[in-house]
């Protein structure tokens, strides 16, 4: 069995994080453009959308 090179595992988990924070931060500004176009106000959106948009 080949060893794998050190840090090509450290550099595989930080692309995944970086991907998962990428899609989670794209994915909630997609959720609070929807809500603002059908006139939803910022009480109405999800619990983290009251803290920032105050």
């Amino acid at each position: 069995m080949s060893r794998v090179p050190d840090g090509s595992a450290t550099h595989a988990v930080a692309a995944g994080v970086v991907t998962a924070v990428v899609g989670f931060s794209s994915s909630f500004a997609v959720v609070l453009t929807g809500l603002a176009a059908v006139g939803a106000s910022p009480g109405q959106g999800p619990p983290p959308a009251r803290l920032w948009c105050r």
